[in-house]
């Protein structure tokens, strides 16, 4: 039974995280490829003595998710597989739904489907979509056509929160929306802006036009090149915006007074405003939306892990060489069903 281990980079790890999940490319895990049914068998753990096991998440053959209790500059994940046990139920302990527990109102991994992985069942009804690796930047991705392309969920916002996702223009049109929130109340709006300044802006507002404003920085979100954005509110008075794992130097924190956020029952949209209103030709991957403030280090460590895996984690090795024997505590593990 193979035991593969990868340990983080150092720098790659501002400051400890708690609770972080992490992504790791199942096809660079195995001496050679795995098979969907070796990666479906694997269990993830902190230590090569396979004791303190993870949740995860089996996305597809090269896209996996785990959750590290205390990321810190020196962890290690251990992998082992066997291609016989079958996949963790959804609900386990060690399941998809522990990965993305606590925090997280809805993830869309956007690799087939815009089913919500939360375990939340905030899945968004898609129109005209297609997926595939092109698309996207953690393997496969959301393609939306400029047409008629859209997904739209009913999710409503917190007192806090954190919006992440990964976008890519691959229109040269000026002045697209991204994601909306935009019914009867009109609500929030990202909104990109062409060559040649390049940014992203973000607006909400309310019914008697009330508004909150900011944008990111000149240049930052340029066409054709994936960009890691984030948004920040912090139920005082303050969003921040940071782009590819860094706070925009200019145009940040521009406001007004008014309405900050939106509470109220419109539906939220992803490559539209609403329908038919204003789709945009673009390309979208790892939507997540939090109810918490993130911290800097937190959102610079996911930007490490997710843009760059391969140097994040670093070359897989084979614990113990081509076999090993079993500790009696793995001996009983595995006699009993268990983790091994």
């Amino acid at each position: 039974m193979p035991i593969r281990v990868a340990t983080v980079r150092a720098a790659d790890i501002p400051s400890s995280q708690t609770d972080f999940p992490f992504y790791v490319d199942l096809g660079r895990v195995g001496a050679t490829a795995l098979t969907l049914a070796e990666a479906e068998s694997s269990r993830w753990y902190t230590d090569t003595d396979l004791v303190t096991q993870m949740a995860r998440e089996i996305v597809s053959l090269t896209e996996g998710h785990g959750k590290y209790a205390s990321l810190t500059s020196t962890s290690k994940v251990a992998i082992d597989y066997d291609g016989i046990r079958a996949d963790l139920a959804v609900g386990n302990t060690y399941g998809r739904n522990a990965v993305w527990s606590g925090n997280f109102s809805f993830v869309y991994h956007m690799e087939d489907n815009s089913n919500d992985s939360s375990g939340n069942g905030i899945n968004g009804t898609d129109t005209s979509m297609s997926y595939n690796t092109s698309a996207g930047k953690i393997k496969k991705g959301a393609d939306f056509n400029g047409s008629t392309g859209q997904i739209r969920n009913t999710h409503d916002f917190p007192s806090s929160y954190t919006h992440s996702f990964w976008f890519l223009q691959n229109n040269s049109t000026t002045g697209r929306v991204v994601i909306a929130k935009d019914g009867a109340n009109r609500n929030m709006v990202y909104h990109w802006v062409g060559s040649p300044d390049n940014y992203l802006q973000f607006f909400t507002w309310n019914s008697s036009n009330s508004l909150k404003f900011i944008r990111s920085a000149n240049g930052t979100v340029p066409q054709t090149t994936w960009v890691k954005l984030d948004i920040v509110w912090d139920n005082s008075g303050n969003y921040t915006y940071y782009v590819n794992g860094v706070v925009g130097a200019t145009d940040n924190n521009v406001a007004t007074s008014g309405a900050p956020r939106d509470t109220v029952s419109d539906d939220l949209w992803f490559g539209n405003r609403s329908t038919p209103n204003a789709p945009n030709a673009q390309y979208l991957d790892e939507v997540k939306f939090s109810s918490v403030v993130r911290s800097a280090n937190w959102i610079t460590t996911e930007y490490n892990n997710q843009n760059d895996e391969a140097t994040f984690w670093g070359t897989w090795t084979t614990f113990g060489g081509g076999g090993f024997t079993p500790t009696p505590l793995m001996h009983m593990r595995m006699m009993a069903g268990g983790g091994v």
